[in-house]
Parts: C-alpha cells; sequence; structure tokens
C-alpha cells in the first residue's frame, strides 16, 4: 500500500524533485497578476529564495529571461539551488543592492517583493511581532520607496510593475504606493486579474489585500502599476 498520504507536504516526491512548488495563496497570486508571458525580459527584485522566480519561469513556459535580485550572497545561494531543483532554464541570478541598481535592463515586468515587517504572517508566528518597533517600521518604508523608484527605472513604456509586501500595514503599502505615484506621474494603477483579495485602502481600490481572517493565507499587498 502507498504510503504518500501519511507524508507530509515537503516529503512527498513530487515536491522533493520540483515538479511541485508549494506557496501560500497570496504569493501565488501576486505571480499571476505579474502576468509575464513566454519571451518576456523580466526583472524580479528582492527575489531570494526563489519561489516568485520559478513561479514567474513556469508562467513564462521556460522562454524569455528572468533577472532575480538580491542583495544577500547566502540568500541567492539557497535561490541558485531552489531553481536547479525546479529545472529553471531562463533566470539569471544578480548578488546587487536593489536600491542602487545598475543594469542595463529594459523589461516587460518588473516585480518587487522588499523587506517588510511582516505583520501579515503574524498569525502563523505570534513571536514576530517582538521584532518590529516604530523606528525599524520607518527604516523599512524609506528602504521599500527607494527600491520601488530604482526598480521602476527598467520598466519598459506599457511595461508593469509589480509591488508586493507580506505586510498589512498601510504605510508600507498604500502609503509607499500612494507616493510614488505623485512622484512619477507617467505611472498608473491598474486593476488586478484575478482579484481574490479586497480592494486597497485610502481610496486605491485597485490595490488588492488579503488577511488571515477572511482569505485563509497570509496577510498581504499587491499593486499593478504600469507605465504610460
Amino acid at each position: 500500500m502507498n504510503d504518500s498520504h501519511k507524508l507530509g507536504p515537503q516529503q512527498l516526491e513530487f515536491v522533493k524533485t520540483g515538479k511541485i512548488v508549494i506557496q501560500d495563496l497570496s504569493a501565488i497570486v501576486s505571480g499571476i497578476v505579474a502576468s509575464p508571458q513566454p519571451g518576456d525580459s523580466v526583472l524580479d527584485v528582492c527575489a531570494a529564495p526563489g519561489n516568485k522566480t520559478s513561479h514567474l519561469a513556469a508562467l513564462m513556459s521556460n522562454k524569455g529571461e528572468i533577472f532575480s535580485i538580491d542583495v544577500s550572497s547566502e540568500r541567492m545561494a539557497h535561490w541558485k539551488k531552489e531553481i536547479d531543483r525546479v529545472g529553471c532554464l531562463i533566470a539569471n541570478g544578480i548578488i546587487a543592492d536593489a536600491s542602487r541598481l545598475k543594469l542595463n535592463v529594459e523589461a516587460e515586468v518588473v516585480l518587487v517583493d522588499p523587506p517588510c515587517s511582516n505583520t501579515g504572517v503574524f498569525a502563523k508566528n505570534p513571536t514576530m511581532k517582538w521584532r518590529l518597533s516604530a523606528a525599524r517600521l520607518q527604516t523599512l518604508i524609506r528602504r521599500q520607496s527607494t527600491i520601488l523608484d530604482s526598480a521602476s527605472k527598467h520598466v519598459r513604456a506599457s511595461g508593469s510593475l509589480v509591488y508586493s509586501t507580506c505586510s498589512i500595514l498601510p504605510e508600507e503599502n498604500e502609503d509607499v504606493i500612494a507616493s510614488f505615484l505623485r512622484r512619477n506621474p507617467d505611472f498608473m494603477l491598474e486593476h488586478q486579474k484575478p482579484f481574490l483579495g479586497s480592494s486597497g485602502l485610502k481610496g486605491l481600490e485597485r490595490c488588492q489585500r488579503f488577511y488571515p481572517n477572511l482569505h485563509e493565507c497570509n496577510g498581504y499587498f499587491i499593486a499593478k502599476l504600469r507605465r504610460l
């Protein structure tokens, strides 16, 4: 008798060999919202540990090119193992500071998933709340804005820029996006497909929010912008 039903998800053969990658619903939606097409050039910012990169490659049928950026060499070593495990052929790992990108790349899709407070996973890991302070939050907000500005310079005309965090705080989400739009009138918010969460706050209804108590997943925020 097959005992696979007794194993945890990570021990299943399809998962161990990379044929299936397990992600939270909210993170999967952000990749689908980004909607990269086969043959596209894609910039995946703050890419480690690699789940988003592999998802983007799958959506692209492993055709095109993905530039995956992360500042941590240790995290990028894990990214490389994950990318090799799942058979992703189109990703280029680059160790660089996302707030000061110096790449000669114009991409159809740029996905930005910057460091955040992780308030969206407090329900899963309550001890994380003790690591957050007001000063730490302000540091994160400044870095998020800087990374978003830097990444936006690599979006082609008519290309899309997707910003996502595993935070439910407006300061890291709607406020960052509203400030970015004021500085960059050549971008506009775009309606997202699929739209499975709740509407954004502060008048930014085209943004998408996920809450653990409503959507049975991590707390999450997604904004999709289009370069005019």
